[in-house]
């Protein structure tokens, strides 16, 4: 094949891709047995994954490459590939109700609430195994992990306190009052504070981290479920169920700075990694808000499946393609790039000598091109972050293959 028409037909190609460039959001429709993978950056559902019987509970892996769905009617884990946006596993344990999911810093570890048996179950990522079983409050609802990743936080929605617990021995450590009916938690970025949301009363309780004690709260006029706090921990966000509104406050002062009008029931909540975008599940109209945090305004309102939930962190790092376009195939020859992906190094293994080759990023600009008499093997670096397309040719024919730098 000429060499300039090749190049041509690779760009094409590459335009034609629809990237979701580290902001998917991945929502648990309840009602519907299914996850709604929302692109931030577009704001359109780019694929819809069949799961178990009611999701509900979410986490995301530390990288992004997985995310895990709590079922919270059979008790049932189900892991998902957020490159192929599929099921790969499905894992139960003594889970009973897995209502709410929250994972350590460094991925190892699934803390799951079961709140019809009133423990808190800690999963080995890696075997799916249970490594312990811990039991809490009365009908434990929220988790969540502090950076790092020393304590965990479980709100007892009937039992009126907050467990915590010591995640090096997985015993529970603290048992602190605090309002009625707590939905959730949100651990400040610094680990010095923690906040609770409540589904019984009007308030977001504060607990100092260091004494395990309550130290105060903030009337906020309504019932509560999720929250979640900025990554500079400057801002709490709380999703106002009966108002369908979500409050901000500053916390430094605990004041009131906004309350955004979103769509009915705003039940899950999640940013991004850089805190510029909220997302909010509204449980009573099928929709998910993205709201701008700089204004303080929705700038999106998605259609998705029926009751959507999400308690957890449903808001993926790695990034995916949104197209049905497989790898162009060039009859099966071994081709590859390992480890992928990578942390910025990594090989690549060709079936004959002197393969040609090139590296675009998302934008389709070239950032690597093979020198002369390559080898079967090669040694790459690539600096800055992102996705990137391997474009390779042989005798055999073209393969293009999409490599990650994490």
């Amino acid at each position: 094949m000429n060499k300039n028409l090749l190049l041509n037909a690779i760009a094409i190609i590459v335009s034609t891709l629809n990237f979701a460039n580290a902001q998917t959001a991945y929502i648990p429709n309840s009602a519907s047995n299914n996850v709604s993978v929302i692109n931030i950056n577009t704001g359109t559902v780019i694929a819809t994954i069949p799961t178990q019987i009611y999701p509900s509970g979410v986490a995301v892996s530390p990288d992004g490459t997985k995310v895990y769905i709590g079922h919270s009617t059979n008790g049932k884990i189900s892991e998902i590939n957020t490159a192929t946006n599929t099921v790969t596993t499905v894992f139960s344990g003594t889970f009973g109700n897995a209502k709410a999911l929250a994972i350590s810093p460094d991925g190892t570890k699934l803390y799951v609430t079961n709140s019809s048996s009133d423990f808190v179950c800690i999963v080995n990522t890696s075997t799916y195994a249970v490594i312990d079983c811990k039991p809490v409050g009365y009908a434990p609802k929220g988790v969540a992990v502090n950076s790092s990743g020393t304590m965990a936080y479980v709100a007892n929605l009937f039992g009126q306190t907050v467990s915590v617990l010591n995640t090096s021995n997985n015993t529970v450590v603290a048992t602190i009052p605090v309002g009625y009916g707590p939905f959730d938690v949100a651990v400040h970025p610094n680990g010095s504070k923690v906040y609770v949301s409540n589904d019984g009363d009007s308030i977001i309780n504060i607990i100092d981290a260091v004494s395990n004690t309550a130290i105060g709260s903030i009337n906020i006029g309504s019932s509560s479920l999720c929250l979640t706090i900025s990554p500079d921990g400057t801002k709490l966000y709380v999703a106002k169920y009966t108002d369908n509104e979500i409050d901000v406050i500053n916390t430094s002062n605990n004041s009131i700075i906004a309350s955004i009008p979103v769509g009915a029931v705003p039940y899950g909540i999640s940013l991004t990694p850089d805190g510029t975008r909220l997302l909010v599940t509204n449980s009573g109209d099928n929709t998910v808000s993205i709201i701008n945090t700089i204004t303080n305004t929705v700038i999106n309102t998605i259609p998705v499946g029926n009751t959507p939930q999400g308690i957890g962190k449903f808001i993926s790092t790695f990034p995916t393609i949104n197209t049905s376009l497989s790898e162009t195939p060039a009859n099966n020859f071994e081709a590859l790039a390992y480890p992928n992906p990578s942390d910025g190094q990594f090989n690549l293994k060709f079936p004959e000598e002197n393969i040609e080759y090139f590296i675009t990023n998302i934008l389709g600009q070239e950032v690597i091109r093979s020198n002369s008499n390559l080898k079967t093997t090669a040694k790459i670096q690539i600096v800055e972050k992102g996705m990137y397309i391997l474009h390779m040719w042989t005798s055999k024919g073209l393969r293009i293959e999409k490599i990650v730098i994490k």
